[in-house]
């Protein structure tokens, strides 16, 4: 259809073809994610251990959001030499004032617009020097994707060269080559359980025991936890930092405001990897 339409018309190859690639790249914006891809994010390893910082939730561009906890989060992993943070989606509030992602949620944002919400988050997310930022997004930057067409994530990571986006709600990385140590970001769906744990125990449940990560890091709920819920598994609630509003409280999900600070100390002979899990949850 594309060759009868350009042979019956004066569009120049050139414009055809731009065009194309227009649609293409546009089309790459509604991209959903590949479960089965592995991202690397080799982490450096010093007398078999290494470290990262967990976190999620961060909710930018929200009148409840605490700037200065993030901000004390990325100085404490800094300062105990902590250069890689991975986040767990939600990063932006994403209230555009075309869409919200709950009923009131415009009355909760300073301000309104995409151009201006991504302006806003490049300069106040926290950069350190030598420090990266891997992040998924979550259901705020996902309903804007859905509806507006926007990817936050890649257009964020387009102009920070020290946040890189991986994909929407889920992505699976290596950290270690040997032993190999697997890590899952995930943004969980839904409300709060009746046990917060408990949506920890039912998402890995459902993942056959071959399949699982070592590390599982789970944003959404605001809450913190760790267990190892079906094994072998070291697993996260990321905590937040986005205070209890007037949304958060008629539902009954609180919030606490914090993250992780995680360090592994790899197996030398052992089917798992992990020797040792040693994680501190850091109250901003």
């Amino acid at each position: 259809m594309i060759v009868l339409y350009y042979s019956e018309s004066n569009i120049s190859r050139d414009i055809l073809e731009k065009t194309l690639e227009d649609i293409k790249e546009y089309a790459n914006r509604f991209r959903r994610f590949d479960q089965k891809r592995t991202y690397d994010a080799i982490l450096p390893i010093d007398k078999r251990w290494l470290q990262f910082g967990l976190c999620g939730d961060t909710h930018y561009v929200n009148n409840f959001c605490d700037e200065d906890a993030i901000s004390r989060y990325y100085s404490n992993l800094w300062n105990d030499g902590i250069r890689n943070v991975f986040h767990a989606g939600d990063m932006w509030d994403g209230c555009t004032g075309y869409n919200e992602v709950y009923r009131g949620q415009i009355h909760d944002v300073p301000f309104l617009g995409y151009d201006r919400s991504l302006e806003y988050v490049k300069e106040k997310y926290p950069k350190r020097e030598g420090m990266v930022t891997r992040f998924i997004s979550g259901n705020h930057e996902g309903r804007i994707l859905e509806k507006e067409g926007v990817n936050f994530g890649s257009d964020l990571a387009s102009v920070r060269d020290d946040l890189t986006y991986l994909q929407p709600y889920y992505a699976r990385l290596k950290l270690s080559d040997n032993p190999p140590l697997l890590l899952d970001l995930v943004h969980l769906g839904g409300g709060i359980p009746y046990t917060v744990g408990y949506s920890i125990q039912k998402y890995i449940r459902r993942i056959p025991p071959l399949s699982r990560a070592n590390i599982f890091g789970f944003g959404h709920t605001h809450h913190h936890e760790h267990v190892s819920a079906e094994g072998d598994d070291e697993s996260f609630l990321v905590g937040g930092f986005q205070e209890s509003n007037e949304f958060t409280v008629r539902k009954g999900m609180g919030s606490t405001i914090g993250g992780w600070k995680v360090r592994i100390k790899l197996s030398d002979n052992s089917p798992n990897p992990i020797e040792r899990c040693e994680a501190t949850f850091i109250r901003c």
